[in-house]
């Protein structure tokens, strides 16, 4: 019987997909709609109902470098943990060494999304930076890994958890997710509950009762 989950769908191979990369961990496909000249989606095999999942997890380092070997062969013939401990600077200091330049119009663009806490007009902010929205969508794909829309939307939702949040900290009572809503900008209540279901995986009054 087909996954009800489309991700779960094509990682079983029950759905077609243009497959890039796929190990026992992983599966990489291109998206069927890019946003960008290259656009690949990387899914877990494993079926995960929602971001909350995704804490306190291990990750080999040997899947996140090429050469993780002779990074892991350096650090064992150090002796002490203090020469390892600065080993391992050296090495994220050499890491981050050969990161790419992020243009200043990308960081203008996250900073004025951040200060507004997602609230604002998307469609505006590239000419408030003074670039073309075609090229701040190819610097957010490359810089960023979403679009301008999605990370206001990200960065709204976060404000929306971290309200909600200090209210049950200050006031041990059930929170008031539409004051919450009408403060950040959602249209009504059931775009809040909409937008918020799509990017956690459940609705707000679900997650306060799990996370209570």
């Amino acid at each position: 019987m087909p996954s009800e989950c489309l991700f779960c769908g094509i990682a079983d191979g029950e759905i077609p997909a243009d497959i890039v990369h796929s190990d026992e961990l992983v599966v990489a496909f291109r998206d069927i709609n890019p946003k960008a000249p290259t656009h690949i989606l990387l899914i877990s095999r494993e079926h995960i109902e929602s971001a909350a999942e995704l804490t306190d997890d291990n990750i080999e380092y040997a899947r996140l470098a090429r050469d993780a070997q002779s990074d892991l062969d350096a650090l064992s013939a150090e002796s002490t943990n203090d020469e390892r401990l600065q080993a391992v600077v050296r090495l994220i200091r050499a890491r981050l060494a050969g990161r790419p330049v992020i243009p200043e119009s990308v960081r203008a663009a996250v900073r004025r999304v951040t200060v507004a806490n997602g609230n604002l007009r998307v469609s505006n902010l590239a000419s408030e930076i003074g670039i073309t929205r075609q090229q701040l969508a190819r610097q957010f794909a490359t810089h960023v890994g979403v679009t301008p829309k999605t990370f206001a939307r990200v960065i709204r939702a976060q404000t929306a958890l971290a309200r909600a949040d200090a209210a049950r900290a200050a006031y041990p009572r059930i929170v008031d997710w539409s004051a919450i809503a009408y403060d950040l900008g959602y249209y009504d209540q059931p775009h809040f509950i909409d937008d918020f279901k799509a990017l956690t995986g459940v609705t707000p009054s679900k997650w306060e009762r799990e996370s209570s």
